[in-house]
């Protein structure tokens, strides 16, 4: 994993893991669950980014990331809800509100170093 992507997690685990805390997530197997479910979208979303862009395949531009945020933010929702066994809306209020938070201050994080 090269150690752009592997910096990418580390800030989504963490990032997302400080909003879990302020929204009330702090048991154990909540805390795993919401890292063990960055560990699997994270990555697999940076190496579908990667791929499209090395390779021609989309143009990755501000639209495709949004596409592709809107369904880690589905997918994350879902994964928590079989995780967790909590009330469907509540779990995906909390998926919104970790990867709108990740995404900005990536985004932000990113501008800094160009």
């Amino acid at each position: 994993m090269p150690v752009s992507m592997l910096m990418a997690l580390v800030y989504t685990i963490l990032i997302e893991g400080i909003v879990a805390t302020l929204l009330g997530y702090r048991k154990k197997n909540e805390v795993l669950a919401i890292t063990l479910i960055n560990i699997i979208t994270n990555p697999l979303l940076n190496y579908i980014l990667w791929v499209c862009a090395f390779f021609a395949l989309i143009e990755v531009n501000v639209s495709f990331i949004f596409i592709m945020e809107i369904l880690v933010i589905l997918v994350e929702w879902r994964l928590l809800i079989f995780s967790l066994k909590k009330k469907s809306r509540e779990l995906f209020f909390l998926s919104l509100a970790m990867n709108i938070t990740s995404y900005v201050l990536g985004v932000f994080v990113l501008s800094s170093y160009y």
